[in-house]
């Protein structure tokens, strides 16, 4: 029994070395649908552009690695919460270093424990991330309390619930990251990191913004 315990955890170790390894680091925006008009609420901003991307696929952003994560920071530089949300140029976004910038940014935790239906207290813009033993597996966006929008869902971004993930979760934690006021600026008002990580992929600078400038 032992013996069969300790082969399970080193198999979920080694997937989750995997899956770091080969999470996608973002710089999609340009293939995102920007049919969205932004309210300047950064959660309800962050909620909009991600819906209105329902249905599409890893090619068609043009992912190319694990992108559950790298599709959250995408919809957070889309909404101007890159400031909550931080992308780091250069790094790979696992889920595990995604919930860190998150809460180093000053992300609070709603909730953290089993996986269940409904999480009282969880709201839309909420950031849902499953635990299964050894690490962080997967990431979503909450809709509600109870309804998510993910990227890397079957490979494409669908609506779920926080009970869906099937990767082995035993485990959800809820973050509410330090969103703040999104408005829309020019490519000269981008901050540094935002217009040398995204330059190449600004096709609608109308639908670009961000929470700071400088």
């Amino acid at each position: 029994m032992k013996r069969t315990v300790a082969i399970l955890v080193l198999c979920l170790s080694i997937f989750c070395f995997i899956a770091s390894a080969q999470a996608d680091v973002g710089c999609c925006i340009g293939s995102f649908n920007k049919d969205y008009t932004l309210t300047g609420n950064g959660a309800t901003d962050m909620v909009l552009v991600a819906e209105k991307q329902f249905g599409k696929k890893r090619g068609d952003f043009g992912y190319t690695g694990n992108w559950c994560a790298a599709f959250v920071n995408d919809c957070a530089m889309l909404a101007g919460q890159s400031d909550a949300i931080p992308f780091k140029t250069g790094n790979t976004h696992d889920c595990g270093n995604l919930l860190s910038a998150v809460k180093n940014a000053g992300g609070t935790v709603i909730y953290d424990g089993a996986v269940i239906e409904t999480v009282n207290g969880a709201k839309a813009g909420d950031l849902i991330f499953y635990w299964n033993s050894t690490c962080y597996g997967h990431v979503g966006i909450m809709r509600d309390s109870s309804n998510t929008v993910e990227g890397n869902s079957g490979d494409q971004v669908q609506f779920g619930k926080p009970t869906w993930y099937t990767g082995g979760a035993t485990r959800i934690t809820i973050v509410r990251p330090a969103y703040g006021i999104s408005y829309p600026c020019t490519p000269d008002s981008q901050p540094t990191h935002f217009a040398a990580v995204h330059a190449r992929d600004i096709t609608d600078n109308s639908a670009v913004i961000v929470t700071s400038v400088g």
